[in-house]
């Protein structure tokens, strides 16, 4: 578990709440699922990646997400877990770029790159690793800026029924209050552990 003093960093460590900026609901929304997936894998020492796929002019676009499930169902099969959230950016040329942050094995740009081509007919991939929770702040602020249409995340990016947790923490603790909270229940989250999640809400 960790400190009193270490359960405001999920709010500040330099920067402002979102649920105090002028993001809007969807926006908010992305943040807190792309850091609280950040933070689960901190807690496990798990690298998080960030993955870039772009969309092809020779394919249909109302088929970009059958293909990436086939993609995803693809990497599963050669590499196991991989959990992410996910949100597509329109580029100046009309494609679209399809954003994820990932848990989950390391993926060579070339098995990447050959396999989306495969499925979507687009080469261009990237990947790089996150490093630093700054970086990935970065990242889930970019997502926001330029993402459009609706985000997305696999059923273990944080863990299922996460969401039904942070709202329980919201009506007892309030919106501000709970992001503190949040970040240390992320922490020492484990399936026994919510077994006697009343206690552990409401003491302290």
């Amino acid at each position: 578990m960790t400190s009193s003093s270490d359960t405001s960093s999920f709010i500040v460590r330099g920067d402002k709440s979102p649920f105090q900026s002028s993001w809007s609901r969807t926006q908010k929304r992305l943040y807190h699922r792309a850091m609280s997936g950040f933070e689960m894998a901190k807690r496990s020492n798990d690298f998080v990646r960030v993955m870039v796929l772009t969309s092809s002019p020779e394919s249909d676009p109302d088929k970009f997400h059958r293909h990436f499930e086939a993609f995803k169902k693809r990497i599963r099969r050669k590499f196991g877990r991989f959990e992410y959230v996910a949100v597509k950016e329109h580029t100046k040329t009309g494609l679209v770029h399809l954003h994820l942050m990932y848990r989950g094995r390391y993926i060579s740009q070339e098995w990447l790159s050959d396999t989306w081509n495969e499925v979507h007919k687009a080469p261009v991939v990237w990947i790089a690793k996150l490093y630093s929770w700054r970086l990935a702040k970065h990242l889930a602020r970019y997502f926001i800026k330029e993402g459009f249409g609706r985000f997305w995340n696999s059923w273990q990016w944080v863990y299922r029924g996460f969401m039904k947790d942070w709202h329980r923490i919201v009506s007892e603790k309030g919106r501000i209050r709970a992001l503190g909270y949040w970040h240390r229940w992320l922490w020492i989250w484990t399936p026994e552990v919510e077994m006697f999640q009343d206690k552990l809400f409401i003491s302290n």
